[in-house]
């Protein structure tokens, strides 16, 4: 850290600390001191505010992981063959396990996507999501038999799930818990398989059946549907 320019350790720091605590709940000063830096001040010479630092740290992460992203797709689409849910898996997920982006980084954009997509979305910008884009429509073309609504239901379900995944890989990493089984090639490979079979396991009866009363439902309150209004048996089709 000592080689690292003082703006490079105030990303570092900023990065690690927001990922522990939120953006919210870390300080210029807090932010300062984890850097190294003895003048807290220095934060504002080299970002300004706490907010054009916060657009830096999330930027500097996204353009990384996008590269890489793109570098994939291209390299996959030039290969001469058709390309697989599985391939489209993998693209995903090469920024971290590649390790093109830090864990830290990894836990900041799965809290900030969980709690402020939108504004996520906005501070990068489509062009830092393009690679994304690509993925999941190559997801809808690739997975044939399934409603569209469904399949857009499966591709959200599975961000949520392999970005959880791997939020929990880097905390029992770091906790020393695991032995080393979550970074096991084994343990990814594991994930590849479950993510697969979301988008290859057809949707059970019950599924298509309730989201068509879901949609009903959506039409009756014009879009929006009263949280109260939504209350089932879950083990309705077993004890009737």
């Amino acid at each position: 850290m000592a080689d690292m320019s003082s703006k490079d350790r105030i990303l570092n720091a900023a990065e690690r600390l927001f990922a522990e605590r939120g953006i919210d709940g870390v300080g210029i000063r807090e932010i300062a001191t984890a850097a190294n830096l003895r003048n807290p001040n220095s934060v504002s010479y080299y970002f300004g505010t706490k907010e054009n630092l916060v657009r830096e740290v999330l930027l500097s992460g996204a353009q990384a992981a996008e590269e890489r992203r793109r570098y994939w797709l291209d390299r996959l689409q030039g290969a001469g063959r058709p390309i697989t849910v599985r391939d489209v898996i993998k693209v995903m997920l090469a920024p971290r396990i590649e390790q093109i982006v830090t864990p830290s980084y990894g836990r900041l954009t799965a809290q900030v996507m969980m709690t402020q997509e939108d504004w996520f979305r906005a501070l990068i910008g489509p062009e830092l999501l393009e690679s994304v884009d690509r993925c999941n429509d190559l997801l809808r073309s690739l997975i044939s038999g399934m409603p569209r609504e469904i399949v857009n239901e499966r591709i959200l379900l599975f961000h949520i799930y392999f970005s959880a995944f791997l939020v929990t890989r880097d905390i029992r990493t770091q906790s020393g818990e695991d032995q080393g089984r979550w970074i096991s090639r084994h343990m990814v490979e594991q994930l590849i398989d479950t993510c697969e079979a979301l988008f290859l396991t057809p949707p059970s009866k019950m599924t298509e059946e309730s989201r068509k009363a879901f949609v009903l439902r959506r039409e009756k309150f014009d879009g929006v549907i009263p949280s109260d209004s939504v209350s089932f048996d879950l083990f309705d089709e077993t004890t009737t």
